[in-house]
């Protein structure tokens, strides 16, 4: 006989199944066929894809209470740096920047200063290093996206300079992300 929790535990198993179906047969991947198992969609996807859709359903669930602007503005920032891994040679490391932009407002999200934020969160030392280094070759890029989504023109064309990337190239790297988080958070 199945414990007390083993209902709750199915469904939330079966939530899971569901979302990460939903996610892999979105328009971003453009399958020639759906995806219709766990195992294939996690296969397919691979280590990197899934350690990134798993911190987006994490951020989501996790901190369902926070406002939609929050979690559209995190995930939209941490698309864009990814994004922009590629314009600043870095296309090996664009799991490392999505994860600063996505974690970058870890405080706010946590109600705690962000470096108690970040000892709970696993992430790579480059990844924290750019949310507490503005200065480092990844908080450039942070920085330059965070003046972006404030509208900070000066900032962000001085920030994406410094970081080695053209101005127009990443406002379009930016509406792409906007592109992908809408569909992604609202399908």
């Amino acid at each position: 006989k199945a414990g007390p929790g083993a209902t709750s535990q199915a469904g939330s198993t079966a939530a899971l199944s569901q979302a990460l179906l939903r996610y892999i047969n979105s328009a971003q991947f453009r399958w020639m066929s759906p995806i219709d198992s766990v195992h294939r969609a996690m296969a397919t996807l691979g280590r990197d894809e899934m350690r990134r859709w798993a911190a987006m359903l994490a951020l989501i669930t996790t901190f369902d209470g926070l406002s939609p602007e929050i979690v559209t503005t995190a995930v939209a920032r941490g698309r864009f740096c990814e994004l922009l891994a590629p314009v600043i040679g870095a296309e090996q490391r664009a799991n490392d920047l999505f994860f600063a932009g996505l974690f970058s407002m870890a405080d706010m999200m946590m109600g705690v200063p962000i470096e108690d934020a970040l000892h709970s969160i696993p992430m790579d030392e480059s990844s924290r290093r750019a949310i507490l280094d503005p200065t480092s070759e990844f908080g450039l890029v942070l920085g330059a996206a965070m003046a972006y989504q404030r509208a900070d023109w000066p900032e962000y064309v001085d920030l994406a300079a410094r970081a080695g990337i053209d101005a127009g190239r990443g406002a379009d790297a930016y509406l792409e992300a906007v592109r992908w988080t809408d569909h992604l958070l609202h399908g």
